[in-house]
């Protein structure tokens, strides 16, 4: 997985055309590498018309792809894979078929953690169009489920609201607990 989002970047960095810098979006500067061996920082732009797409796997199936609309940092020097990405939408897929779409500003991806967490207001539609909104939500791929704190509120098609402080889930939002 790790060797796959390092020469996915490095092909994203390579085929997408650099568009102008985002008015506060500065490169942050990779941490320093525990081996001795100066850190790695690779950073790819995609745009409307090419976003740069990434891919979870879970047990020999896609859990997950992500399509980032503005940057991309992997700073591999705490591990490949590890990254920064921003203007995120992702989409869930359940071993079952069913999926989950959610959309934020920022997203966060640790491979030694196995999470990809999302931040600055998500907003989630299941694939039969209920949708949950919430500050920071925390993708496990490990486990399958879904934590969220910050503001949730969730919908349901057919007229059933919700709202709490945080929620745990799996990724199809039938077995949604929230407080």
């Amino acid at each position: 997985m790790k060797r796959a989002l390092l020469a996915c970047a490095l092909v994203a960095t390579a085929c997408n055309p650099q568009p102008g810098r985002s008015p506060g979006t500065g490169t942050p500067t990779p941490a320093p590498s525990g081996t001795g061996a100066p850190p790695l920082l690779i950073t790819s732009h995609g745009s409307p018309r090419q976003p740069l797409v990434f891919y979870g796997h879970k047990d020999d199936r896609v859990a997950y792809k992500m399509i980032v609309r503005d940057r991309a940092i992997a700073n591999t020097a705490q591990g490949a894979g590890d990254g920064t990405f921003y203007d995120v939408t992702v989409t869930f897929y359940d071993k079952s078929g069913k999926s989950l779409q959610a959309s934020a500003p920022r997203a966060v991806a640790v491979e030694a953690d196995q999470t990809l967490t999302l931040y600055d207001g998500v907003t989630t539609t299941t694939s039969n169009g209920d949708v949950l909104k919430c500050r920071q939500m925390v993708y496990d791929r490990a486990s399958g489920t879904l934590h969220g704190e910050g503001g949730v509120s969730f919908r349901t098609r057919d007229g059933y609201e919700g709202t709490g402080n945080r929620f745990d889930s799996d990724i199809t939002l039938e077995n949604l607990r929230m407080q």
